[in-house]
């Protein structure tokens, strides 16, 4: 194949060479079954400047650097898609529940969280990546026949083709099945305007890059729909702040987890204590003692914010209770099953009881 470009540009050369017209040389190798896009290809080579020999155009090269811009600039696309559409999914989930599903409203604004923490980054790089390719790419027109920016353009289509079927195919059948429910409706319809605006914009770019009258001012394009983009991130962002806490309100909640945290880390000290001297302690000192004296022992958390201990007292041989003051009420979310520290709280001082449990009550010694 390698042999046959070569000898077909060799042959463009020689026709130049000797005054032939580049459309009469395209139509002779028509006329003998050469692709057109080979065709053009070889002509391109060779620039349209009157000179005694045909004058080859410069070739674009495949450099570290060149390599380095196109992959920053489609990671950063792929992941502007991905968790774009992921917190598109998290604002459905969210407004249209399916209790089949027994989704957490925790863990959907972790999520969330995620999603906006990624497209604050990821989306302002593609956008900057874009515009100084671009303007690269109009001051240098021969960089668009760079292998490394076409090997990556159409695995961006394949990519953006696959979900796009993908979408179309998991539509037909969950119509056929007679599940059409909004939820589910607007899901494929995030994929699909994603997806093949994707798809769109670059099958476009190849395709208009080959026509000699561009369809569009590429510039005007650009703007576009980087003003397009900007403002779907820009509003799918201000939603992510009216749907999860602001960070001042979550610094709280996360002292609060603290507290529950440092609660049940004393519950286990004192049970293990129970269980090796068979009795509670008098109080939290107790602990800090014992743990200053021997080895691996834990001491006794105080508050992550103000660093006071937390309150301590028996009310009889088997039980005691923990108190700490919080600084929200408990969210009104469902935590995940394995957090077994979490408790139910309201805003200022808050007070739990807990039992021995039955390996660690105290022993009594007759």
């Amino acid at each position: 194949m390698a042999s046959r470009i070569q000898n077909l540009e060799l042959f463009v050369h020689a026709a130049l060479e000797k005054g032939v017209p580049k459309s009469e040389i395209e139509q002779c190798l028509l006329q003998v079954g050469w692709p057109a896009d080979q065709i053009k290809n070889a002509l391109n080579q060779f620039a349209d400047i009157a000179f005694a020999v045909p004058v080859p155009k410069r070739r674009p090269y495949l450099s570290a650097r060149e390599a380095f811009l196109y992959l920053l600039l489609f990671t950063t696309l792929y992941l502007s898609a991905y968790y774009l559409g992921s917190m598109l999914f998290d604002f459905v989930n969210l407004n249209f529940p399916d209790p089949v599903m027994n989704e957490s409203s925790f863990r959907i604004h972790k999520d969330i969280r995620l999603a906006a923490s990624f497209l604050v980054i990821a989306c302002p790089v593609f956008l900057f990546m874009s515009r100084r390719i671009y303007r690269e790419l109009a001051d240098n027109p021969d960089k668009r026949l760079s292998a490394v920016r076409r090997w990556l353009t159409y695995l961006t289509l394949l990519v953006a083709a696959c979900f796009v079927i993908g979408d179309l195919v998991t539509l037909v059948y969950n119509a056929l099945g007679g599940e059409l429910t909004t939820r589910f409706c607007l899901k494929v319809l995030i994929v699909g305007v994603i997806a093949g605006t994707i798809f769109w914009f670059y099958l476009w770019d190849l395709g208009d890059e080959e026509r000699e009258a561009p369809s569009m001012n590429r510039q005007t394009v650009m703007k576009r729909l980087a003003v397009t983009i900007s403002a779907v991130v820009v509003v799918s962002l201000i939603g992510s702040v009216y749907v999860i806490d602001s960070p001042t309100e979550r610094r709280q909640l996360r002292l609060d987890e603290r507290r529950l945290h440092d609660l049940a880390e004393i519950n286990r000290t004192i049970q293990r204590y129970a269980k090796k001297h068979n009795s509670l302690p008098q109080d939290l000192a107790t602990l800090e003692a014992e743990a200053t004296t021997e080895a691996g022992t834990n001491r006794p958390p105080t508050d992550p914010d103000t660093s006071t201990p937390y309150e301590y007292q028996a009310l009889d041989a088997e039980t005691f209770q923990l108190c700490a003051v919080f600084s929200r009420p408990s969210p009104d979310d469902d935590r995940p099953y394995y957090e077994s520290h979490w408790r139910t709280h309201t805003a200022g001082k808050q007070c739990f009881e807990y039992t021995l449990d039955t390996k660690t009550r105290p022993v009594a010694i007759e």
